[in-house]
């Protein structure tokens, strides 16, 4: 596989006890940075995302990549899975990757390893995060989402990328029970008709061919009964206003 290029630093090594998973936020998101060595501000930031054909990094993940930048007064880059890896000439004695993908499937256990080592062989210092789907703070908002639906008489359904066996169903399953929402593939979307009024929430960071597709399954003006479609259709998470903002600070909150 061809790795794709522009900066960003993460993989599940630092494990989610990074991360606060207290109730409530703490005052710093990144718990255990908050006891270990104090790091001075503005270290380079590697985001690793999945990226589209030949390599191609979509807008909101570069506009989003661009509004971090300017937050932390620091460098961050993008490299997409699907592009060759491009290397800027520094050498950075802490550099965070930060793998913002959703499932632990074989490019968050196989090629962000394999990215951090081609860092560290490279001269960097890497300091890795765990993968976006594993952080307690979105999947607080993520069950926020579904709460409110079923308040409002719909069932959630997460659509999700086809999986094969292992780690990364495991992790499905285990989303399906702390969400409360219902499974389904994408590759059954075609087929599947909802047995009560549903919102469907793609697991999806910028609009991609699943979440396109779901938008065709959107009834804007559902009527009673029972239907065979989607009365709501959540976005892409960096579509989304409050989940984009909250982003933004946790990745902002990193020295």
């Amino acid at each position: 596989m061809h790795l794709v290029g522009t900066t960003a630093d993460a993989t599940p090594r630092m494990d989610e006890r990074l991360l606060s998973s207290s109730g409530r936020p703490p005052g710093h998101p990144w718990l255990l940075l908050q006891d270990g060595p104090r790091l001075a501000p503005g270290h380079p930031l590697l985001l690793v995302v999945h990226g589209r054909e030949g390599g191609h990094v979509p807008e909101g993940i570069e506009r989003f990549a661009s509004d971090l930048a300017g937050r932390r007064r620091a460098p961050v880059r993008v490299q997409a899975l699907t592009a060759d890896v491009v290397e800027d000439g520094a050498r950075h004695p802490c550099l965070w990757l930060a793998p913002l993908l959703l499932l632990p499937g074989s490019h968050v256990r196989s090629d962000i390893p394999a990215i951090a080592r081609r860092l560290q062989r490279d001269g960097h210092g890497v300091r890795r995060l765990p993968f976006l789907g594993a952080w307690p703070e979105l999947l607080r908002m993520m069950r926020e989402w579904v709460e409110r639906e079923r308040a409002n008489g719909r069932r959630t359904v997460l659509v999700h990328h086809p999986l094969r066996p292992g780690l990364a169903r495991r992790h499905l399953t285990t989303l399906q029970r702390r969400l409360g929402a219902e499974l389904l593939p994408a590759d059954q979307l075609r087929h599947y008709t909802p047995a009560h009024r549903s919102a469907a929430l793609p697991l999806a960071l910028a609009a991609n061919r699943m979440s396109d597709s779901l938008q065709h399954r959107l009834r804007p003006h559902p009527p009673t009964g029972c239907t065979t479609d989607f009365e709501h259709v959540f976005p892409p998470l960096l579509d989304d206003p409050r989940c984009r903002t909250l982003l933004l600070r946790l990745l902002s909150a990193l020295p």
